[in-house]
């Protein structure tokens, strides 16, 4: 029988490299970053079946396994000397980079979480330290096999970015991202500290008022949800009642959790490529959260998180979303995932996000629309 930990480095050794995702970026600040490994063990999850079919908890709690790979990150300032390919470096290139962010406690701030039980376990790392308005390009590698896997780019906001980081909730796991809240120490001066992970929320330090009413619409949906006949062919051939309840709870996230973009889209690339679906913002925020002491920018949900509840749901629900063309450019981005016109599924142009640090619309969750 062979050792847990030599069969871990064999699943990493023995996997095509296809199968060897990059890392993510979640979001910026002007100082701080999120930044996700490559995932891996996806947890067992049993398939619900009739009559016994239950939807997921609201809150729910995943153990994480017990021998997860280990990473480490290489952030640095992207110049034309810069890696642009795994294979063309290696964990001791990446070492001698200059302008590498030092990985000391005080650095960055590393867990495990969970985003998508499909996708598998990442660990998150809190980045701090990093200049205003600079882009860097992120690396991983994997401690045991030495796999370099990336690199992914991230772009910092500019010095007046008044959002903050919102990040590690159980009950909306792809909030990773700025929203417009007061930092801790504004909200609660016991919090006032210079430690990274006192500068952001996660679910332990959220104030209830921020999430009462959404957590109370997710058991409600459930529960109207389990009313249906959950687990039978009368459903639908192509989606299940869970894949129902994940698509309402990231459009219900999304919402609830506005994402900040930068004011400033100066640095953003230019033609061809649309505007992103950026909306000024008054500090009298739609949602109950304390008010901003300025203005923001959202970064408009895109219009697929709202479609994806449609396609994924019962008709007896009657969700239905804005018309393109006519009400929805004024609560989403439209035309970035789908085409804007005939709504062709993966039509649209460029996409949510790209590898630059670019985002066009706030996806609010990992489906390939």
């Amino acid at each position: 029988m062979f050792p847990t930990s030599l069969l871990a480095l064999l699943a990493i050794l023995l996997q095509p490299s296809s199968a060897q995702d990059a890392p993510a970026v979640g979001d910026t600040t002007q100082s701080l970053a999120l930044v996700f490994s490559p995932p891996f063990l996806p947890p067992e999850v049993t398939p619900q079946t009739y009559p016994n079919y239950t939807l997921p908890p609201v809150q729910p709690s995943w153990q994480p396994p017990a021998d997860s790979y280990n990473y480490t990150l290489f952030v640095f300032p992207t110049t034309e000397d810069t890696p642009t390919s795994a294979n063309d470096t290696s964990s001791q290139g990446l070492r001698a980079v200059n302008g590498v962010v030092q990985l000391a406690s005080n650095a960055t701030d590393s867990s495990l979480v969970l985003r998508d039980p499909i996708e598998g376990w990442r660990r998150q790392w809190l980045v701090g330290g990093l200049n205003a308005s600079t882009n860097y390009t992120v690396f991983t590698v994997e401690d045991r096999s030495q796999v370099v896997t990336g690199p992914v780019y991230l772009l910092t906001k500019n010095v007046s970015f008044p959002c903050t980081l919102v990040h590690s909730l159980p009950y909306c796991p792809f909030v990773s991202y700025a929203v417009p809240i007061p930092p801790p120490s504004q909200t609660d001066p016991s919090q006032l500290g210079t430690s990274l992970t006192q500068q952001t929320y996660a679910a332990d330090d959220l104030p209830g008022e921020y999430t009462a009413i959404l957590l109370s619409s997710l058991g409600n949906f459930s529960i109207t949800l389990s009313s249906f006949a959950c687990g039978r062919d009368v459903y639908s051939p192509l989606k299940t009642c869970e894949d129902c309840y994940d698509a309402y709870r990231d459009w219900a996230c999304a919402i609830s959790f506005p994402r900040c973009a930068n004011t400033d889209v100066s640095a953003l690339p230019r033609a061809p490529l649309p505007a992103p679906a950026l909306m000024p913002r008054t500090n009298m925020s739609r949602n109950t959260f304390p008010p901003l002491d300025q203005t923001y920018t959202e970064l408009l949900p895109c219009i697929e998180t709202c479609t994806m509840v449609d396609r994924s749901c019962p008709y007896f629900l009657q969700f239905g979303c804005p018309l393109p063309g006519v009400t929805a450019e004024f609560s989403y981005g439209v035309g970035f995932i789908d085409d804007a016109v005939h709504g062709r599924q993966g039509k649209g142009v460029p996409g949510a996000a790209e590898e630059y640090g670019y985002a066009w619309c706030n996806a609010g969750s990992s489906y390939d629309y």
